[in-house]
């Protein structure tokens, strides 16, 4: 019939076989049971009449620690209480207590068998010593087994057997002690087992699992995207091994590892140009300026200079020194004048400083030779003396070429009655026009008549309007008159103060303003 012991038996097997509770590395041991001396002070007592037996309960604690299975080294404590009635006297008569408390501690081994997750079959042994009939030397010898309860907790029954040594001081002699119960073990500390080693078929550093259930590669191939690289490489480089160009700059993870580039940056060193490109030009994919000049290699390609040489046109000029200073890094004479870039740049800054020329700009031609250029030239096709506005020292120059106006170094001179012009100073507007003749590139000529402030203000802008225009007919017929404009302002722009004389004779003058030239007039 089926009772609660066998629901018990069947409980306890079912979890035996689904505990997986082989002992750990270090456990902690408990045995509770009945003890009973057969021997000694506190053994079995007898005559014709009675029999008397001193028996009661035990607990033993130990902790072990399995060196190699099934070889572990023990420390036990024991605390146990022997009952016995008061009134028998035994052996020399003398009057025992009704009850007397035992203990000690022991070292020794346990031994375990048939460890497995069922439970274990165990025998453990220990020398150290007892407190009961006195200090007493012990030696113990266990045996039980254990049903698996949970993963790391097992119960069952045991036997163990003490031999107490005769106490030296009183001389009684050796005492017996069994005991029988149900003892536990804990596991405290699991006994670590190598697990079998990871799958890796294909030998590449990573196991199957990882490569299918992770990285997504081919477990039977160490290379899954056939780039050079093994796929537990790229992991590490955390390149992508299921594509052979990682960064898609074109060139594949194998080739960008060997020269060193980012596999995971299309332009490793952030200069505008793709590594592939980089590697093409022969330029350098780890450094944005290959040549050290100051433009980065993709600068350089725009600009179409040599991204390998410094100074690509070997001006003496940088190639940044040439396009921050916009001359032209790819011509050694920007400006066409027969001196290089370098030579006219002198201390190669970039910056037209004091005595240097400028670069971008040829100087200005000198037709006749004789050291003035053309735009300053009073007679361009005719060598004279600079200090005559290159014309012959015959005629002596009234006129100055500025960059804003002919300046006259003598007055107009007008008829007060009719503001007409007065004929000495028919040579100084004679060489007006011959200036404009000679220099096409003046395409205007404002023609300004200004007065000083005495008088009527109204009479006076009249007065400067016709004085100009004078000077307009009489230019008129030497110069072509769209060239000129006649403009009188009056007193309204003096040169001077009007409160002296010679401040007005200054005011009262014609000035000629160049308002329109094709290129530009220098000094």
């Amino acid at each position: 019939m089926f009772d609660r012991r066998h629901a018990l038996l069947v409980a306890t097997l079912v979890v035996s076989s689904l505990a997986h509770a082989e002992s750990g590395r270090l456990n902690l041991n408990a045995d509770l049971g009945l003890a009973a001396p057969f021997t000694g002070r506190y053994g079995t007592a007898s005559n014709p009449t009675y029999v008397a037996q001193a028996l009661g309960p035990q607990l033993t604690l130990g902790v072990d620690y399995q060196l190699v299975r099934p070889i572990a080294l023990e420390l036990i404590a024991e605390l146990g209480v022997q009952f016995l009635p008061s009134w028998l006297s035994i052996r020399n008569l003398e009057k025992l207590p009704a009850a007397v408390v035992m203990g000690g501690l022991g070292a020794g081994g346990r031994f375990r068998f048939l460890d497995t997750d069922a439970g274990n079959l165990w025998a453990s042994a220990h020398v150290g010593f007892r407190v009961l009939d006195g200090v007493q030397f012990a030696v113990d010898a266990g045996a039980g087994y254990q049903f698996a309860l949970t993963s790391r907790l097992a119960l069952g029954p045991f036997l163990r057997g003490e031999l107490l040594t005769p106490n030296v001081t009183s001389k009684r002699g050796s005492t017996v002690l069994v005991a029988l119960g149900v003892g536990g073990s804990f596991e405290l500390l699991p006994f670590v087992v190598a697990p079998p080693p990871p799958v890796d078929d294909d030998g590449d550093g990573l196991t199957n699992d990882a490569e299918l259930q992770v990285h997504h590669t081919d477990p039977a191939r160490a290379d899954t995207d056939g780039d050079g690289v093994r796929d537990d490489v790229e992991v590490a480089n955390k390149t992508n091994p299921t594509t052979s160009d990682t960064d898609g700059d074109g060139l594949r993870d194998d080739v960008e590892l060997a020269n060193k580039t980012n596999p995971l940056l299309a332009d490793s060193d952030s200069d505008g140009v793709r590594d592939d490109a980089e590697l093409a030009n022969k330029t350098n994919p780890l450094v944005a300026d290959t040549d050290a000049d100051g433009l980065r290699d993709d600068a350089e390609l725009v600009n179409k200079t040599n991204p390998l040489v410094a100074d690509t046109d070997a001006d003496g000029l940088r190639d940044d020194v040439e396009v921050n200073g916009k001359t032209n890094p790819l011509l050694a004479d920007t400006d066409g004048d027969g001196k290089s870039d370098g030579d006219e740049d002198a201390n190669h800054d970039g910056v037209v400083d004091p005595g240097e020329t400028d670069p971008r700009v040829a100087p200005p031609p000198d037709t006749d030779g004789d050291g003035l250029p053309d735009p300053s030239d009073n007679c361009p096709a005719v060598a004279g003396p600079v200090d005559n506005r290159g014309c012959p020292k015959e005629t002596k120059q009234l006129v100055v070429i500025t960059k804003e106006k002919l300046e006259i170094l003598e007055k107009v001179y007008f008829n007060t009655r009719d503001a007409s012009v007065l004929p000495k100073s028919f040579p100084l507007l004679d060489q007006v026009a011959a200036i404009l003749t000679s220099h096409p590139e003046l395409k205007r000529l404002q023609i300004e008549g200004h007065t000083d402030d005495v008088g009527n203000a109204e009479k006076n802008l009249k007065l400067s309007q016709d004085r100009a225009n004078a000077v307009f007919k009489y230019l008129s017929k030497k110069v072509d008159p769209q060239r000129l404009e006649p403009i009188g302002y009056g007193q309204t722009r003096p040169a001077d103060s009007n409160d002296t004389p010679a401040g007005r004779e200054k005011n009262r003058r014609v000035e000629f303003k160049i308002v329109g030239t094709e290129n530009p007039v220098t000094q």
